[in-house]
């Protein structure tokens, strides 16, 4: 369960980054 919801974590991070990214773009 808690590798699952690490798992979830980066990917929620990861999506922000991209939304920064294109904003920023």
């Amino acid at each position: 369960m808690r590798i699952s919801l690490g798992f979830l974590n980066v990917a929620h991070l990861t999506t922000q980054y991209m939304d920064v990214t294109n904003l920023l773009a």
